[in-house]
This record gives C-alpha cells, structure tokens and sequence, in this order.
C-alpha cells in the first residue's frame, strides 16, 4: 500500500492512527512518499475585509475545529500553528530512506503536531530516527518526490495508492480495507 504524506498536513496527521491499525490489521506493508502540499494558517480578522476574505477566514476557522474535533476522538494532541511552515526538509528525507520508514513517519508527526518542531531544521530531523539529507540532495529528492505525485495523479495528502486506484482521504479507509480483503 502506497500512502502519501506531508507532515504539516492535519487530515494525514489524522489518517496516521487508523492507517497503521488498518495496515496491522491486514498485515500489508505501507510504502510511505512524500506529499508536497500547501497549508495555510487561519487568517487574521482585516478591518472592513470583503465577504470573499470572510468567507475564506470563517471556513478555515471550521475546518480547524472539525480537524480538533477528530484529534479529540482519536485522543492524540493536535497543536495548529499560525504559519504552517515548510516540512521540505523532512520530506526529503521521507524520499530518501532506504529502510521501513514507519517510524519516522510516525516520529515525525508527532514532532510537527505534538512539540511543535521544526521539521525544516536539520537538528530536529536528527533527533528523530533517520539521516537527513545533504543540502545539495534535498531538491533532487523533492523533484523526485514531485514525479511520483505526478505519475500517481496526487494531489493532496493522505492519497493511497492502493491496487492501482488512488484514494484521496482517511475516508477511504474502509474502501480500501475492503479492496485489499477482496484483492
């Protein structure tokens, strides 16, 4: 099973938990790729914004309590920043593991969601279980990250990859449990 991720992403944060029970439960391997996505922080209130800025504010504002909201059910801890940040560094690092790379995923998210870490910042990926790549190999690994998205037609994350169909979302879950049973 190939999943997508970006650890800035909070439905793939989310999709963590259920993804792992639902691997173990199957006894199917997860190969996990990076997933360059575009999150943003809940905007500010502007003085006399349009409705179109109000709009967009409002809706981020309730999709960040619906994400709560789950991590809530989950019971994991799930800290939103302002600004989001860039995760580009420990995605390449994603795209350049040899090894099952389940821990540092795992590592990962909760560094990112849990102890607000910077997961661009070369001394926090060395504390968690992997070996960052040089500077000079971080691009190459995110074009490469970039070509996979591409040739698996993802866009967002989590997307699974799962007996060549794509699913975008952790409510695909069961579907593709199902898919795999019936595989």
């Amino acid at each position: 099973m190939d999943i997508f991720v970006d650890f800035k992403s909070p439905a793939a944060y989310l999709a963590l938990q259920p993804t792992l029970a639902l691997a173990e439960r199957l006894q199917v391997e997860i190969n996990w790729h990076p997933c360059l996505t575009r999150q943003s922080g809940v905007p500010e209130p502007q003085l006399g914004e349009d409705k179109g800025t109000t709009h967009r504010r409002v809706r981020a504002m309730q999709r960040q309590r619906t994400f709560l909201h789950y991590a809530g059910v989950q019971k994991i801890t799930m800290n939103f920043r302002d600004d989001p940040g860039s995760t580009d560094l420990a995605l390449a690092t994603l795209e350049t593991l040899a090894a099952d790379s389940t821990p540092f995923v795992i590592a990962a998210f909760k560094a990112y969601w849990t102890s607000n870490q910077d997961l661009n910042d070369p001394d926090v990926l060395r504390r968690l279980p992997c070996t960052p790549p040089t500077p000079s190999e971080v691009s190459s690994a995110l074009d490469q990250a970039f070509e996979r998205m591409q040739a698996h037609g993802v866009i967002d994350a989590p997307a699974y990859f799962v007996a060549g169909q794509l699913f975008i979302g952790r409510e695909h879950l069961p579907w593709i449990e199902r898919l795999i049973k019936d595989g």
